[in-house]
């Protein structure tokens, strides 16, 4: 039996984010593929795609100015994009993909086990930059991020999912 697993939110930036042991990472986009197609590489979202960066770490922590604002051990780094336009159903959505995203090694070496199997915890941090549009020019455009009124309770919704999946 595992310890109850911990979420650890923090609303800052990444400069301050140390992980330890990264494995692998993935991007995982909200919505619901479109039904009428079938090739999934060009699916389309029917909800407009929060953006998640989730990467497996043995630990992480975020500190700023000396200050450590959250810390965890095994678990996943997941910096949340959230953009203009983006919904509370999308939020919901993603909290539960990334709570059942099965990216653990089993004792057969595959990957077979979600978090909460293997006692592990999140540390969410809220990351403009995942929504940066770099179509033109050679500098990023920001213009599809959410300002921090619209972005903050997105991002403390996508928390409290990630407990109310038991992540807590």
């Amino acid at each position: 039996s595992h310890p109850p697993p911990v979420i650890s939110c923090s609303r800052s930036l990444l400069p301050g984010l140390a992980a330890v042991g990264a494995v692998r990472a993935w991007v995982v986009a909200s919505g619901r593929y479109n039904q009428t197609r079938t090739d999934s590489l060009h699916a389309s979202f029917e909800l407009p795609p929060m953006k998640a960066l989730v990467q497996r770490v043995s630990a992480a922590d975020v500190t700023v100015g000396g200050e450590v604002l959250g810390a965890i051990g095994r678990g996943l780094v997941v910096l949340l994009g959230v953009e203009v336009g983006d919904a509370a159903a999308a939020a919901d959505l993603l909290a539960r993909k990334i709570a059942a995203l099965r990216i653990f090694e089993d004792d057969a070496g595959k990957m077979n086990l979600a978090l909460r199997d293997v006692g592990g915890a999140v540390l969410a941090i809220s990351q403009f930059t995942l929504a940066a549009d770099l179509r033109k020019g050679n500098r990023p455009s920001f213009i599809r991020a959410a300002p921090p009124e619209l972005a903050e309770p997105l991002y403390e919704q996508f928390c409290t999912r990630l407990r109310e999946a038991g992540l807590t």
